[in-house]
């Protein structure tokens, strides 16, 4: 929200030029061979947002829209691919290390030229106005905006405790027809127990809990040590909406992307009544990180407040009269 109320006028027309008024022109001159492949270069930044790009950010928003408004109503070859970061080019060239981990960490791939290459001419074989390119599915973040399934389909899925081990393998060999006889295949998951709602239904949500930690194998969360990471941990939790986060979880591993870390920093600033820059936390994104790289900050305003302090008294200190006479 910062970033947006500072954006300048300079700076949307920087990106409106291309991107808006550029793409405008284009359409006005083809706009009597509504037959012409038309391809058109977003961003997934009109996606899925960005903390210090509003302007870029409403600029490819624009195309996209434009280009599902040609290919539905005059143009109907028109193309629009939502990319992510292109290796050291364009845009990305220069990007220092800790911007990549942190584009990686957001559930986007770097893409190599070849890999945006293959990806343009893969996509040019489909029919869908607008695809979004580079966005991991396995990632968390990008799980959040994706849909992988189709709409109406059902699956069938069982859950088992088991007391004295043993494991899917008797459960592989179970047949599950339906009313028909038809067999079904079924998901089975073995879960530390069969959760129960206060009024003994089967909570649903809490065996997906259960069922992604079976899946995924028991991490330990570690409690924040100090009152700084206690703060840290207390915000993180506010704005990610989560219960219970280790002090060495990864900010962009645990659903946090750049507008929810814009939020997490301004609240930091306002608690800690500390010049705390966006880019401290996508160097150090776990708390304990995070809380360190504070600890630091501090450390190095101490001498120097220290500084003015002395100076100001120096400036103001009146000798008395007593002391000039002495003197003479």
């Amino acid at each position: 929200a910062h970033r947006v109320i500072a954006e300048g006028q300079e700076n949307f027309q920087r990106a409106f030029g291309p991107k808006v008024f550029g793409t405008l022109a284009l359409g006005d001159l083809l706009q009597d061979r509504p037959d012409t492949l038309l391809v058109l270069f977003s961003s997934v930044n009109s996606l899925f947002g960005g903390a210090t790009f509003s302007a870029y950010s409403a600029a490819n928003s624009f195309l996209d829209a434009y280009a599902l408004k040609l290919q539905h109503s005059t143009h109907p070859k028109t193309y629009c691919f939502n990319w992510t970061m292109w290796d050291d080019l364009g845009m990305s060239r220069g990007n220092p290390e800790f911007a990549r981990e942190a584009t990686r960490q957001m559930g986007f791939f770097i893409m190599s030229k070849e890999q945006a290459l293959n990806s343009l001419l893969a996509g040019l074989r489909r029919s869908q106005a607008q695809l979004a390119v580079g966005v991991d599915s396995n990632s968390r973040s990008g799980r959040r905006f994706l849909e992988l399934t189709a709409r109406g389909q059902q699956a069938l899925r069982g859950y088992f405790t088991w007391r004295n081990g043993g494991g899917n393998d008797q459960f592989r060999a179970l047949t599950v027809p339906d009313r028909f006889g038809k067999n079904s295949s079924c998901d089975f998951t073995q879960v530390s127990e069969i959760a129960l709602s206060d009024a003994g239904a089967i909570d649903r949500e809490r065996l997906k809990e259960l069922q992604r930690k079976a899946q995924t194998g028991p991490t330990e969360v570690v409690a924040p040590r100090t009152d700084l990471e206690r703060e840290v941990g207390n915000i993180w939790r506010q704005v990610l909406r989560l219960p219970e986060i280790s002090i060495h979880d990864n900010f962009f591993q645990i659903g946090g992307q750049s507008l929810l870390a814009t939020q997490v920093i301004s609240r930091l600033r306002k608690a800690l009544t500390i010049d705390l820059p966006l880019s401290t936390l996508f160097e150090s994104p776990t708390i304990a990180g995070l809380s360190t790289a504070i600890e630091q900050r501090r450390e190095l305003a101490q001498p120097r407040a220290k500084q003015i302090t002395a100076v100001s008294r120096d400036k103001y200190r009146v000798k008395s009269p007593t002391s000039e006479l002495g003197q003479q």
